[in-house]
């Protein structure tokens, strides 16, 4: 077991579901109390050293001026988070933080997670 592997089973541990683990092509995808999506990609099974993780919420109206505030706050210069992908996916912004695979921990993948639920709450929040 890798420690990619050990953190995701970890974290599992960690949100109450014991048999979280990676499918065979590397992804981990669930949806969360409150809808929202999770999913963790761990990239070395198509080559790459990354993990990726994506969080999916719904756009809160007005959705062109949340996608506007999406991406203001995505500017690399002024994200805490260094540079992420934003993406649209019918009426949900999904938001995706790359993490390279030797950082990947538990408590990684917890402040990544964490990171990415605030950047949603932030979108909501801006004017």
């Amino acid at each position: 077991m890798d420690w990619v592997t050990h953190a995701v089973a970890a974290f599992g541990q960690s949100i109450g579901i014991a048999d979280l683990a990676l499918d065979s092509d590397g992804y981990a995808l669930f949806t969360l109390e409150d809808n929202s999506l999770l999913c963790l990609h761990d990239l070395v099974t198509a080559g790459g050293d990354e993990v990726l993780i994506t969080l999916s919420r719904p756009l809160p109206a007005p959705q062109a001026a949340a996608a506007r505030r999406a991406l203001l706050a995505a500017d690399f210069r002024k994200c805490p988070l260094g540079q992420i992908q934003l993406a649209t996916r019918g009426a949900d912004l999904a938001v995706t933080l790359r993490m390279p695979r030797h950082s990947v921990m538990l408590s990684a993948l917890e402040d990544g997670i964490d990171a990415l639920f605030r950047f949603h709450a932030n979108v909501t929040q801006m004017h």
